[in-house]
């Protein structure tokens, strides 16, 4: 009788034994949770949107005259520098004029002087001297329209670049524009040196975007430049 209430003892000891055994073995077979410590960090959203690379610099070359194209220097995808004659105009009509009115300017400098010393002498009246000396200013101003108009039939580039577009050819008449008219636009030079972008971006990104901010761009062409 001990014996077989010993072996119960027993029994229920190893029972117990094996229930703890599983249970701890459960428990370390759990799934395992990784615990991060929260920081306070900024989120990068990023825009992207297609558009056109542009000179940031181009100039209109547009006449400022009427006159016959007589040579052309210099053509599309030429580079040229700031200075450089570009196009000559017909300067037969200017220059005749611009000499001819040199000439009268000389003149009327001339009666001017003399008017000068026989004032001083009181060998002329103060208002033939007035008139004399209106006659020089008058002659003076001719004269600087008409060097002004001799220069403008000599095209020079105004900045430094490469040549875009040429719309004219020897032989064709440019025209000077007005308050209705722009003239003729000879040439068409942009500044390749320095570029921007000019993007559309949807109106949904517009809140994520910012002036001042840094702004990746890619051309096509050159896919590993930035």
């Amino acid at each position: 009788m001990k014996k077989k209430r010993l072996f119960i003892i027993l029994g229920a000891i190893i029972v117990v034994i094996v229930i703890v055994v599983l249970n701890l073995s459960q428990r370390d077979s759990g799934e395992k949770v990784e615990v991060a410590l929260v920081k306070r960090s900024n989120i990068t959203s990023k825009v992207t949107a297609s558009g056109d690379l542009r000179a940031k610099s181009q100039v209109d070359i547009s006449a400022e005259t009427i006159a016959r194209v007589r040579k052309i220097n210099y053509h599309e995808g030429d580079y040229v520098k700031k200075g450089d004659q570009l196009i000559e105009l017909d300067d037969v009509q200017a220059d005749a004029t611009r000499k001819l009115a040199l000439a009268k300017m000389e003149q009327a400098e001339q009666d001017l002087q003399r008017a000068e010393k026989l004032i001083e002498k009181n060998l002329i009246s103060q208002e033939s001297f007035e008139r004399i000396e209106l006659s020089y200013k008058t002659a003076r101003a001719s004269y600087e329209q008409a060097l002004d108009a001799y220069r403008k039939t000599k095209i020079f580039a105004p900045i430094s670049g490469k040549i875009m577009k040429v719309n004219v050819e020897e032989g064709e008449t440019a025209v000077m524009g007005d308050l209705n008219y722009g003239g003729t636009v000879m040439m068409t030079i942009a500044d390749l040196s320095k570029m921007i972008a000019v993007v559309k971006i949807d109106e949904t990104d517009v809140p994520d975007v910012r002036v001042g901010e840094h702004a990746e761009v890619v051309a096509d062409a050159l896919p590993d430049s930035v």
